[in-house]
C-alpha cells in the first residue's frame, strides 16, 4: 500500500501533514475543517436576534435581497453595518465640529493662528546671487 503526503488545513491555518491513502481523503478533511470553522465561528460570534417588521419592509428587504443573491437575513445584518458605520462617521464629524467651535472661542489657540499666519507674509532674507555655482 503506497501512503501519499498531503497536508489539512487547520483552525489556526496551519497546514498539519497528515498521511492519507489518496487525494480524496485530502479533500474530504479540508472541506470539514472549512465547515468546522464556519460553524464555530457562528456559534460563539453571532447573537440571534427577533425582530418584527412591518411586511411592506419584510417584502421588499426579501425582495431586494433575491435581487442581491443573499438571504434577507443577511440582507439585514449588511444594513446594519451600514447603518452603524454611518453612525460612526457622523459622530465623528460631529467631533470634529466641537473642536473648530472651541478652538475658534479660545483666545490662546486665536493668537498663536495668527502669529503662525503672520509669519508666512514676512519676506525671506536675500540670498547670495547665484551661490550656487560658486
Amino acid at each position: 500500500m503506497i501512503v501519499n503526503d498531503v497536508y489539512c488545513i487547520t483552525n489556526s491555518f496551519k497546514a498539519n501533514r497528515i498521511n492519507a491513502n489518496n487525494q480524496e481523503l485530502f479533500v474530504y478533511f479540508v472541506i470539514f475543517d472549512i465547515i468546522f470553522s464556519i460553524l464555530i465561528y457562528t456559534i460563539f460570534n453571532m447573537t440571534n436576534l427577533s425582530i418584527i417588521l412591518p411586511d411592506t419592509i419584510a417584502e421588499a428587504s426579501t425582495k431586494v435581497a433575491k435581487e442581491l443573491g443573499v438571504s434577507r437575513t443577511e440582507f439585514i445584518r449588511r444594513a446594519i453595518i451600514h447603518e452603524l458605520d454611518n453612525y460612526k462617521t457622523k459622530s465623528e464629524e460631529l467631533g470634529i465640529i466641537k473642536s473648530f467651535n472651541a478652538m475658534k472661542k479660545s483666545t490662546k489657540y486665536s493668537k498663536e493662528s495668527k502669529k503662525l499666519i503672520d509669519s508666512l507674509f514676512t519676506e525671506l532674507p536675500q540670498e547670495e546671487d547665484k551661490w550656487w555655482d560658486k
